[in-house]
Parts: C-alpha cells; sequence; structure tokens
C-alpha cells in the first residue's frame, strides 16, 4: 500500500511538472496548476516514508501532520468547483458569488487552523481512532468532511452534467477521469464519517486499526485518476500517444526491413546504422519527423518485396497453405505467414545466386493508406519467425 501512495504522489508531481509551462497561462490554467500543485503536496505529506522522516527529523511534528494535508485539500476543492463552473456555465455567470465561496473557504481554513492549534496545544490528537474525539476534534472533521464533501459532490454532478453534453474525445476522457477521482473522494468521506461515528459511540472493532491505511489508500486512489485526468489533454497536445504508437511500429518493422536489405541493399535512402541506432530517440523527434521515418520504412519494405518478385518460387498458393497446415498454422494468421514465406523463399533463391525468372505484372496489394500498410506490414513482420519454418518445410520437400 505504501508503494502505492508514494506512485500517486510521483505521479502528481511529474502531472505539476509537465503542466509548469501553463502556470501563468489564462485563469482556468493558472488554477488548475495551483490545484495540481496543492495536490502533490497532499499527496506527499501522505506518503508513508515522508510522514516517517518527518517524524524523525522533526519531533512533534506527528501531531500537525494530518493539518496541512487537510488545508491543501479543503483549497484544491474550491479550485476545483471554480475549474467546474468556469467549464459548465456561461463566462458571465460563472464567477457570481465568488466573493462568497471564498469567503466560505477561508472561515474553513481558519477554523481548522485554530482546531489544529487548541487541540494539538491541549495534547489531544486529531487523527480518528487514537482516542474519542473530543467536542474540537468533531467540529474539526465535520468542518473538514463537509467543506470536502461538497466540493467533491459539485465536482461529481459537475462531471455527469458535462459527459452529457459533450462528444467523446481527449476533454470528455479528461473530465471523466477527475469525475471518477472524485467519486472515490466521496468514498474517503463516507469512510471517515464511520469512523467518527464509530469514534462518538466508542464502538471499538477491527476496522478502527485498519481505517488509516485503509483512508490513505483512498485517497491514492482519488489522486491517481485525477492527475492522469489533468495531463491527458496536455498529452495529447504534444501528441504523445501518436508519437509512441509511429515509434512503435517503426521498430516492429525493423526485422523485415532488415530482412530486405540484406536481400537487396539498395532499397535503402541513407545506409543503415543499426537497429537501435536512432530509433531508439524516435518518441522524442517531431510528428512529421517520424511520420517521413515511417513512410520511408513502409516504401523501402515493398521495394524489397518488389526486387525479389522475379526470384518468386514456383510453388503454389495451395501448396504454402498445406505445409504451413501441416505445422500447425491456421486461423487469422495464416494469410500473413503465406505472404512472408513467399518473401523468404525468394530472398533465399536471390542469396543463392539463382536466376531470376519473368513474371507477369500484377497488381501489387497493401493498404489503402499509410496507417493500413503499417499495420498489414506489421502483420508480416510478427509472421516472420513461422514463415521461416514454412520456408524451411517448403525446400525439404523440393529437395526430397
Amino acid at each position: 500500500m505504501a508503494e502505492f501512495v508514494t506512485a500517486v504522489a510521483v505521479l502528481l508531481w511529474l502531472t505539476v511538472a509537465l503542466r509548469w509551462p501553463t502556470r501563468n497561462a489564462e485563469r482556468g490554467q493558472i488554477l488548475l496548476w495551483r490545484a495540481l500543485l496543492l495536490l502533490a503536496v497532499l499527496a506527499t505529506l501522505k506518503d508513508p516514508w515522508v510522514r516517517g522522516g518527518l517524524d524523525r527529523s522533526v519531533p512533534g511534528s506527528a501531531a500537525w501532520q494530518p493539518v496541512v494535508p487537510h488545508l491543501a485539500a479543503l483549497s484544491a476543492g474550491y479550485i476545483a468547483v471554480e475549474l467546474a463552473r468556469g467549464i459548465a456555465l456561461p463566462a458571465g455567470e460563472a464567477p457570481r458569488g465568488e466573493r462568497v465561496r471564498v469567503a466560505a473557504l477561508v472561515a474553513a481554513l481558519v477554523t481548522e487552523l485554530g482546531l489544529s492549534v487548541w487541540l494539538v496545544n491541549s495534547h489531544h490528537s486529531i487523527e480518528l481512532g487514537d482516542q474519542p474525539p473530543g467536542v474540537s476534534a468533531t467540529a474539526y472533521w465535520l468542518v473538514f468532511l463537509g467543506g470536502l464533501g461538497v466540493a467533491l459532490a459539485r465536482l461529481t454532478t459537475g462531471t455527469l452534467w458535462f459527459r452529457s453534453r459533450t462528444a467523446p474525445g481527449s476533454m470528455r476522457t479528461s473530465v471523466t477521469l477527475v469525475g471518477v477521482g472524485s467519486v472515490i473522494g466521496l468514498l474517503y468521506i463516507l469512510q471517515k464519517v464511520i469512523v467518527l461515528l464509530a469514534d462518538l459511540w466508542r464502538i471499538g472493532s477491527w476496522y478502527a486499526r485498519v481505517a488509516p491505511s485503509v483512508g490513505d489508500v483512498l485517497i491514492a486512489a482519488a489522486l491517481a485518476p485525477i492527475a492522469v485526468g489533468c495531463s491527458f489533454p496536455l498529452l495529447d497536445r504534444l501528441a504523445i500517444p501518436a508519437r509512441v504508437r509511429r515509434a512503435t511500429a517503426y521498430r516492429d518493422l525493423a526485422p523485415l526491413w532488415w530482412a530486405m536489405y540484406d536481400a537487396t541493399p539498395s532499397i535503402a535512402l541513407d545506409p543503415p546504422v543499426g537497429v537501435a541506432g536512432p530509433a531508439l530517440f524516435l518518441p522524442f523527434r517531431r510528428l512529421r519527423e517520424l511520420d517521413v521515418q515511417l513512410y520511408r520504412r513502409v516504401i523501402e519494405i515493398r521495394d524489397g518485396g518488389l526486387a525479389l518478385r522475379p526470384f518468386t518460387p514456383r510453388v503454389s498458393a495451395d501448396e504454402l497453405r498445406k505445409e504451413a497446415v501441416r505445422l500447425g498454422i491456421s486461423g487469422a494468421d495464416l494469410p500473413a505467414v503465406l505472404a512472408a514465406a513467399e518473401w523468404e523463399l525468394a530472398r533465399r533463391r536471390k542469396a543463392r545466386g539463382e536466376l531470376p525468372r519473368t513474371i507477369a505484372r500484377t497488381q501489387v496489394g497493401g493498404g489503402t493508406d499509410l496507417e493500413s500498410e503499417v499495420e498489414q506490414l506489421r502483420t508480416i513482420a510478427r509472421a516472420w519467425h513461422d514463415a521461416e519454418l514454412v520456408a524451411d518445410q517448403v525446400e525439404r520437400t523440393i529437395s526430397a
């Protein structure tokens, strides 16, 4: 559980760093960055290793440790409500009542801070489960849970409203993930209310012993989708998913490209630099450059296939299929294996120095666009190992 909380804290700080350029943008982006910063602080202070380090290095800090995360949560909740209003309401209506909401937030923060000072100076624990809460501790938790609960409820209803009126896309996905986090946050509120009631009624149970750990996990589980959701539009704008897809496709086609290059080196527009050369840094290149690299790889593979056509063996498609089925290859994998096996047999004939033969002009199959062409060639590349086995079997049959 501790590792999960730590991972969420790291994720939030990465999100804060990722959105660093937006901290001085328009008001909505500024508020979002500040909310994420508060949540990152909250998650960090909930990390067991951080808390342990503070206990050892700062005497008496254990009594104050719940306070800062609670103040951060209330402030982030207020910012989230303001952001939701800015998205859902017209520009002229969103700011209405802002002074009242700010006053309510300030009142809650001052009340929390004042009650925490009173509790610490009176040597009473702020955390639930340590001892039956008195009036001050009960008031502290009611203010915190009430303020945070209202913010999370508004955020949840705002998410449902937004989803019902927005077409699928990165923004809708982002808001949905934030809504998932707010629902988990409401479960945290419910869990704390149960613990508070159990303490007030002095109902001792096994749950009181595990409640702190459950609370920390619920906090981390709520913050994780919020962090991902807040990063999603920015990642989409940076085209990171598209870059990763293209870089992965480029690498997947490498074995097939090398097979074609070994047979016909002239297909390469540029000299190869090795399998792990610049391909390692492809995700960091511009999207346009990635498209060009991928397009060239596809063209060079297809050129290699055309160069091998005169060396295609005199083996019918039925014979190739029969040998593949004999090796246990069937179903959806069979067409790709047969296409790859034909190329592999031709490649071997050319490598042995056999004479080419005249092939009648036929239309070369392929995809209708770059994406479909890449997927078709990736399927052939994945089938290359099975195709080598089929080629071995065919050559043994012919030689026999």
